[in-house]
């Protein structure tokens, strides 16, 4: 309009406004291309980065990213992942996981845990002594799960989760475990529960412990030599199968336990007991996020219940817990042992709560020998790796005298990617009547490069 103004030629008024119309038109025009072209853009961006991924340590499924001096991790989408996978659980088919954790006490009772489709909401576990199974009898007892629908990720990923607790059970026997919908058994396994403390002739316990496991073809392997070992119970002390608590990355859950599901000896079950790490949580250590347990986020809390609760008059519930009451630190006895899964810092902290649950159960069960494992470690083989020094200066005040105290044979850290073995420790000192810690977590995960000139 202006070059139009200067225009000594221009000087009829209607010709003018036309040209100003004109340019007023196209303007519109161009503004509506815009608009259209960022409408679009952003619709788009959206469905092609919609349930954005960083699975950590995995490989398998999107965009690989490896550096041996960072973290190995792929990216992945909801449309990228529509194409690589497919529904982890079918409708007509056999359930898509079946695994076993443990509440307070493993010598009479168990949680049997299966993955289904999303419309499965009802099903049974049938189950009997083995012996009783195998001298032609069918199984005499029946009980309904508990349905917990899954729905943190896309809809080709969410399934059923159905948990169930088998109780009254006989010490250091041997069980047949049914799952029977859509008319049929759809899947066997066995089981074993623990010696009762104290019993004669009880068989030795065999554990397998350790961290950072990831879902690398390293962690395939070490998981097949763990469950060649015939191991009683499996315990993990944080950083599983590293989703990072993001619903896209369900996928690596259901990897992580195939390779247990696979390696199931005689089809007995192991009984897995599941500790909180900074990569199961979404957080670093000693954060304020305040994250709490739904069925939306922490897939650790939802598919693996670990601990009974109260009711309202202190009664223990003999059923599953909901989802948004389970807690991330609890402890098992283990024929004559009684373990602690804690939690170094990420929904729970040291003091507190926690801290006194810790000296509830040791007191409750003064002659059975204490373990303890948990992810970030108070006595790391190196400073690099950890979170800071306030988080082991916090285990240093308030876990550590509790271990002293309570003469803790061994505690399992794990986070640093290396191996130790401290001398026995009590009262932060060499004792040879104190605990060794054990660590410091690389089940599936490669030495950190960047640590080799420590």
């Amino acid at each position: 309009v202006s070059e139009t103004l200067k225009d000594p030629d221009v000087s009829d008024r209607e010709t003018l406004l036309q040209k100003v119309r004109k340019a007023k038109r196209k303007s519109k025009i161009f503004m509506s291309v815009v608009a259209v072209l960022l409408t679009l853009y952003a619709i788009f961006s959206n469905v092609i980065a919609e349930g954005l991924c960083i699975a950590t340590y995995h490989e398998k499924v999107g965009l690989y990213f490896n550096n041996p001096y960072v973290l190995h991790f792929t990216f992945s989408t909801k449309m990228y992942r529509r194409f690589a996978l497919d529904e982890p659980c079918t409708k007509d088919g056999p359930p898509c996981h079946f695994y076993a954790t443990i509440p307070e006490t493993a010598h009479d009772s168990v949680f049997i845990n299966v993955h289904t489709h999303r419309d499965i909401q009802k099903i049974d576990i049938l189950y009997d002594l083995k012996s009783n199974f195998d001298a032609g009898k069918l199984p005499q007892f029946t009980k309904e799960a508990t349905y917990f629908h899954i729905d943190a990720m896309e809809t080709r990923g969410q399934r059923a989760v159905h948990s169930v607790l088998l109780f009254d059970l006989q010490p250091d026997s041997d069980y047949v475990i049914q799952v029977s919908y859509n008319g049929r058994v759809q899947a066997q396994k066995y089981y074993r529960t623990f010696p009762l403390f104290g019993a004669n002739n009880a068989r030795p316990i065999r554990m397998v412990s350790g961290g950072d496991i990831g879902t690398l073809p390293a962690a395939d392997t070490m998981t097949a030599v763990a469950m060649s070992q015939r191991p009683d119970i499996i315990t993990i002390g944080g950083d599983i199968a590293y989703d990072n608590n993001i619903g896209g990355c369900y996928f690596v859950w259901d990897m992580l336990l195939d390779q247990f599901e696979r390696n199931y000896q005689n089809d007995y079950l192991v009984p897995l007991v599941m500790g909180m790490g900074n990569h199961d949580a979404g957080a670093n250590v000693l954060n304020e996020l305040q994250i709490r347990p739904t069925r939306n986020s922490l897939l650790i809390l939802s598919y693996f219940p670990s601990h009974l609760i109260k009711d309202g008059t202190g009664s223990i519930l003999m059923e599953v817990p909901p989802i948004e009451k389970r807690q991330s630190y609890h402890a098992h006895t283990l024929g004559n042992v009684l373990f602690f899964s804690l939690d170094s810092g990420y929904l729970a902290g040291f003091e507190d709560d926690q801290k006194s649950y810790i000296r509830d159960i040791s007191t409750k069960y003064p002659q059975h020998i204490k373990m303890a494992n948990y992810h970030n470690p108070i006595y790391p083989i190196c400073t690099v790796m950890t979170d800071g020094p306030a988080s082991f200066y916090k285990g240093l005040v308030h876990f550590v005298p509790l271990f002293d105290e309570f003469k803790f044979s061994v505690v399992f850290e794990n986070h640093v990617h290396l191996f130790k073995r401290t001398y026995p420790l009590k009262g932060n000192q060499r004792d040879d009547t104190g605990t060794r810690y054990l660590g410091d977590g690389a089940w599936g995960i490669a030495m950190d490069l960047s640590l080799i000139h420590i």
